[in-house]
């Protein structure tokens, strides 16, 4: 069993896993955003780029962690600042337009993503595409799980994954 699977519940038939227990114990939080953020230490990360919603604790957790800004993917509508926007099609076979505010992330920006979990990878791909169209340089994501089929999508072979449970 890894590190942090007895912390994960599988929501069969919801589409998702429950976190509930990992954000519950204290010292999983003091352990986890360096656990998230290991492979991307002293390779310049500016901001972490955290996906609504369950990335945001994760994401601010890798910030800490990286002494660096947090970004937020937001979806369709969720932001007050002027948006770049993409279409995804995510886990649920659903459309799905995710945001990020205009002038968040610049070209000096070295990106890491966060996000609690990768089955597809279409999220992930948004946010690659809007980081990218801000100008930002993405070294990486990060995750409690990434689904194989992400792992070995030619896409991402230009980028670090890293997931600190892999045993899903």
């Amino acid at each position: 069993m890894g590190k942090y699977k007895q912390y994960i519940r599988d929501n069969t038939g919801k589409g998702r896993c429950d976190l509930t227990l990992l954000y519950a114990d204290p010292q999983v939080l003091r352990e986890i955003g360096p656990d998230l953020t290991g492979p991307f230490a002293g390779r310049g990360i500016t901001k972490v780029l955290a996906l609504d919603s369950q990335g945001f604790s994760l994401g601010a957790l890798a910030a800490i962690a990286l002494n660096a800004g947090l970004v937020f993917i937001r979806k369709e509508g969720k932001t007050a600042w002027e948006a770049l926007s993409v279409e995804v099609v995510d886990y649920t076979k659903k459309p799905k337009t995710l945001e990020i505010a205009v002038g968040a992330l610049t070209e000096n920006d070295r990106v890491l993503i966060v996000d609690d979990w990768s089955e597809t990878g279409a999220q992930l791909r948004g946010a690659i595409y809007l980081a990218e169209q801000c100008g930002a340089t993405v070294v990486g994501a990060a995750a409690i799980h990434i689904d194989d089929p992400v792992l070995n999508d030619k896409f991402f072979s230009a980028y670090t994954l890293h997931q600190v449970e892999p045993s899903f």
